[in-house]
């Protein structure tokens, strides 16, 4: 080979040459840029995935209907009544169809009657008063301590109304000794009454017992 031949050789393989750099340097500007979109890419998509959660975050919670809240009371109620269940049992509400004697005005009416009348209480016995807050009512007598079977004495009082009633009233009392003679408190009221009315008389009883012995 010779002089020339090497010379022009050379002068091929410098082109070459020349030509891969040039094409380096024209791909290494985007091959240095691709982590830069690549992660602009990947912060778009998480805004983009985020986005549904921003928004429902924003949303107003679903407004409750009527019949959510009445629901919603109703279990409370439930709740609240059984409560007073364990606690003594729930107030005893007055019965529709209860008998016209039975009711606070019949009940007065006929103690009235009853304390005008000339013996119409055995000796030894006070009428003390009647209580009407809840159903049924309650009368309170105070008796002699002197008397030995108060129950004798007193029955004139349940019997009487039982007779007045046409039968079926309570024959039961709760006895309490007061500062001023024993208390005897009375149910006027029927045998039978709504659910819990006989939890419900006892625990009330006791409750009148205190009242009247906290005065």
């Amino acid at each position: 080979m010779t002089w020339k031949s090497n010379l022009a050789s050379a002068a091929a393989g410098a082109v070459a040459m020349a030509a891969v750099y040039e094409v380096s340097a024209r791909l290494s500007p985007a091959d240095a840029q691709m982590p830069a979109v690549e992660s602009a890419v990947v912060r778009e998509t998480e805004a983009v995935v985020r986005q549904p959660e921003r928004s429902a975050a924003a949303m107003p919670a679903p407004t409750k209907t009527a019949d959510d809240r009445i629901e919603e009371l109703e279990f409370q109620n439930r709740v609240l009544r059984g409560q007073l269940d364990l606690a003594g049992g729930v107030v005893s509400e007055w019965p529709t169809d209860l008998q016209p004697a039975y009711r606070p005005e019949g009940v007065r009416s006929w103690l009235t009657e009853l304390l005008d009348t000339p013996d119409g209480l055995n000796e030894g016995i006070q009428f003390v008063d009647v209580d009407c807050t809840e159903f049924p009512c309650v009368a309170i007598f105070r008796y002699d301590e002197t008397l030995s079977v108060s129950s004798l004495h007193l029955a004139s009082v349940q019997f009487a109304f039982d007779a007045h009633v046409g039968g079926g009233a309570l024959h039961n009392s709760t006895i309490a000794d007061g500062p001023d003679g024993p208390l005897v408190f009375i149910p006027m009221g029927p045998l039978e009454g709504p659910a819990g009315y006989g939890k419900r008389l006892s625990t009330r009883l006791g409750e009148l017992a205190d009242d009247e012995l906290s005065q």
